[in-house]
């Protein structure tokens, strides 16, 4: 999966119901193909907005539960959280330029 880091059920309180700036969730897993894809594409454009918008990666496979809470059917999925609540959904591969766009305009909404 990506370098973004990764979120376990025990940090999820801390680093995404009571982070200061919003956060994208990316559920994937290591047996995806599309979520490999993805994984070079979202750790470039999270280092781009680092600072304004917070990323970590979920392998649906260890957190089966954080997948369950989010209703996730299907990798990978980003999800966007801004004060412990989802706001935005992407489901499967997208390109750099539509990722780029869902960072931005999460971060605009700061």
């Amino acid at each position: 999966m990506a370098n973004v880091p990764a979120l376990t059920d025990q940090e999820y309180e801390a680093k995404v119901t009571h982070a200061p700036r919003p956060v994208i969730i990316d559920f994937g897993a290591e047996w995806c193909g599309p979520c490999k894809a993805l994984a070079p594409i979202l750790d470039e454009v999270s280092q781009e907005f680092a600072g304004s918008v917070d990323a970590y990666q979920v392998d649906i496979a260890v957190s089966p539960e954080m997948a369950a809470r989010f209703g996730v059917m299907s990798v990978p999925t980003l999800v966007v959280v801004k004060g412990g609540t989802e706001v935005k959904r992407s489901v499967g591969l997208v390109p750099k330029d539509r990722l780029r766009d869902l960072f931005a305009s999460v971060a605009a909404t700061e």
